[in-house]
């Protein structure tokens, strides 16, 4: 019968810090029956190496009584999770293993804080910063985690995914970071922004770290983006224009057509109209190669004397805008820009090429 044996627990309820003293607590067993016997005395619900046990067999006359130390000693450190773990004390009678006495008891393990941060990496060049935070959770407490970015000035947004962070005790995790400058992204000189990163637990202190971002926007001039749209006009205006006339009795009109569409896409450089076509060609300068009554002069004629198959035969005079000069070939459209001084054929297969300085390149 259990009530032969009577069990207490002495006290029933432990507290024991991570880095403290293991704690101690008394089972004192009591032979309440007629005969001797003996028992064996068990703790379940904890780990067998988180407590130790004096006597796990005892033998006791009628009415006699002993006690059994429990030692109780979780892992220092993060190890053990902190929070109450209940445990049982079980006495049973070794001649009669049915007759058992229970009584509960709970363990409760504070909470230890250790939590490290960190960003990699620690310098970005580029339109746009993108890193990793890092966060270690040391301590033996689950922690959640918000995170913050900062700069001198607020010049730059700051996105994480995800923003708020959930860190299990003894492990960590990782979130990515994008940094984008509030200044203009295409065209510009570097500059560096020191960025600061702050992550804020719910329990415990907050932690920072530091990384740089260099913002360099896609140009430094405007100079790239002038030649890119020039090109990307001169494309659209000879295909536009291969494609609206589809013979030699349309040249004059043709010639026109082009010279104005290339003003009106190009007005970021022409002040005013394209020039009308005089009814009579210029002189011709001496030297100048004539096809019929056109002639190449200047940069064109230079063009046309470094790469007199790829140019062909001139089928107009130069015809001169507020600042684009276009004159048809037999074999495409040359432009010139006074401004920078380029001079390009468009051929008719759509390929495009630059001549500047006595130097001659395919740009598509």
């Amino acid at each position: 019968m259990a009530d032969s044996i009577r069990v207490t627990l002495t006290p029933d309820k432990l507290i024991v810090q991570p880095d403290g003293t293991p704690v101690e607590s008394v089972i004192t067993i009591q032979n309440t029956g007629a005969a001797v016997d003996q028992y064996a005395v068990e703790v379940d619900q904890l780990p067998t190496t988180w407590y130790s046990l004096a006597n796990t067999s005892v033998a006791l006359f009628p009415q006699d009584k002993e006690d059994a130390k429990l030692v109780l000693h979780p892992p220092k450190g993060g190890t053990a999770k902190a929070g109450t773990y209940p445990f049982t004390v079980t006495v049973l009678s070794r001649a009669d293993p049915s007759v058992t006495t229970r009584v509960e008891g709970s363990l409760q393990i504070g909470s230890v804080s250790s939590f490290e941060l960190s960003i990699s990496p620690s310098k970005v060049v580029g339109r746009k910063g993108r890193y990793t935070v890092t966060m270690r959770n040391g301590g033996n407490a689950d922690l959640e985690v918000e995170l913050e970015g900062t700069d001198g000035d607020g010049d730059c947004r700051y996105g994480f995914e995800p923003k708020q962070v959930s860190v299990e005790a003894g492990a960590k995790a990782t979130t990515q970071l994008d940094v984008r400058a509030r200044r203009f992204s295409l065209v510009g000189a570097r500059k560096q922004f020191d960025i600061q990163v702050r992550a804020t637990p719910r329990t415990g202190s907050a932690k920072t770290v530091n990384a740089q971002f260099m913002h360099t926007p896609m140009f430094r001039t405007w100079r790239p983006i002038r030649r890119v749209i020039i090109l990307l006009v001169l494309l659209l205006v000879i295909i536009g224009a291969i494609a609206a006339v589809g013979g030699m009795n349309g040249l004059h009109n043709r010639a026109q057509d082009l010279n104005s569409a290339t003003c009106s896409h190009l007005s970021l450089f022409c002040s005013g109209s394209a020039a009308p076509m005089s009814s009579q060609p210029p002189p011709t300068p001496v030297g100048a190669q004539q096809h019929g009554a056109a002639t190449f002069v200047d940069q064109f004629r230079a063009f046309h004397l470094a790469a007199p198959k790829l140019v062909g035969q001139p089928l107009e005079n130069e015809n001169t805008m507020s600042q684009i000069a276009t004159q048809l070939t037999t074999n495409g459209l040359l432009l010139f820009d006074h401004k920078s001084g380029h001079a390009f054929l468009v051929g008719h297969d759509a390929t495009v090429w630059e001549f500047h300085n006595n130097r001659l390149q395919q740009v598509r």
